[in-house]
């Protein structure tokens, strides 16, 4: 029994196993690791590409309205807003 075996023991000795044992786990979490942080970039990718959206649709959106306004002027499917008169009898309020 000169082999590192003895009978009726556990383990043989002079092996640790533990390390096999700690090695899956570890490289799992390690992998897991990885993969959140590859969600966590494409996460905030996507979240600086809706900025960015949302920032181009409100600038943007002022000068489409008024385009679309004149538009509706020369169809006449708007009136042009009329200034009120002011008069002795019909004093601006």
């Amino acid at each position: 029994m000169s082999d590192g075996q003895q009978r009726g023991r556990g383990r043989p000795l002079g092996r640790k196993d533990s390390y096999k044992r700690r090695a899956p786990v570890a490289s799992a979490i390690e992998k897991r690791l990885a993969e959140i942080a590859v969600r966590l970039d494409y996460l905030g990718q996507h979240a600086e590409r809706e900025r960015q959206h949302r920032r181009n649709e409100r600038e943007a959106l002022q000068p489409i309205l008024r385009r679309l306004l004149a538009i509706e002027r020369v169809l006449s499917l708007v009136e042009t807003p009329q200034v009120p008169r002011v008069t002795r009898r019909r004093p601006l309020e």
